[in-house]
């Protein structure tokens, strides 16, 4: 790949990843958005070095975290982070060619699980506070 093909690659990742930021995993996303996207990501497959990955799978190696889905019979799985007490955060993928394994994962995170813990937090530091005086370090929080 020439220099000039390396510095449009570039631009058009980092046209795509601003173009996705924002729109919660592809669940924000209308029609338009969707076809924007599409066109830059058949524009970076075009200038793909590599077009047979099932010949070079140590490329797929590592830890990958999703930005946008475009597959929308999974869009509503992500529905369930729309709720006011489930957030999806972030969804990532662990591929190792080497041993023949995926790892899918999700990470939720609640604002009422957030706030349990400061009252938990809170309760306890009154609990402990005779125990050790004034020692307890209120400038720690969750």
């Amino acid at each position: 790949m020439t220099e000039l093909e390396d510095n449009k690659v570039a631009k058009l990742k980092r046209c795509l990843v601003d173009y996705v930021y924002g729109m919660e995993f592809g669940f924000r996303a209308g029609l338009e958005e969707r076809v924007e996207i599409l066109e830059l990501v058949n524009q970076l497959e075009a200038l793909n070095s590599t077009p047979a990955l099932n010949e070079s799978p140590d490329l797929l190696d590592g830890n990958w975290v999703l930005l946008y889905m475009g597959f929308s019979e999974l869009l509503p799985l992500l529905a369930v982070g729309s709720t006011p007490l489930l957030k999806v955060n972030k969804i990532t993928q662990s591929i190792n060619t080497s041993i023949l394994t995926i790892v899918n994962s999700t990470t939720l995170s609640s604002p009422f699980f957030h706030f349990l813990l400061q009252e938990i937090f809170l309760y306890l530091k009154q609990l402990l506070k005779p125990l050790f005086g004034t020692s307890v370090n209120s400038s720690k929080h969750l």
